[in-house]
């Protein structure tokens, strides 16, 4: 997805994604220092993305998103 963002959205460019599911582009996009919208509608599903998006903010790293275990944990602890 990283690549993807890298090469469709150009620097200082937003990346738009209406239906953010887990989250995964909306953490491409920072991690590829783009800005991103995501809407979803189900409550479960942008609860996850948010702590996703929050975890990888917090730990400041740069994560490949196929190693989401980490991320999967600090969900599973709240």
């Amino acid at each position: 997805m990283r690549l993807l963002v890298r090469l469709v959205t150009p620097k200082g460019g937003v990346v738009l994604d209406p239906f953010m599911g887990s989250g995964t582009t909306p953490v491409a996009a920072y991690l590829e220092r783009r800005d991103s919208i995501g809407i979803e509608s189900d409550p479960d599903f942008y609860e996850y993305s948010n702590k996703r998006f929050a975890t990888t903010v917090s730990e400041g790293r740069d994560v490949e998103l196929t190693d989401i275990a980490s991320i999967l944990e600090a969900f599973d602890a709240d």
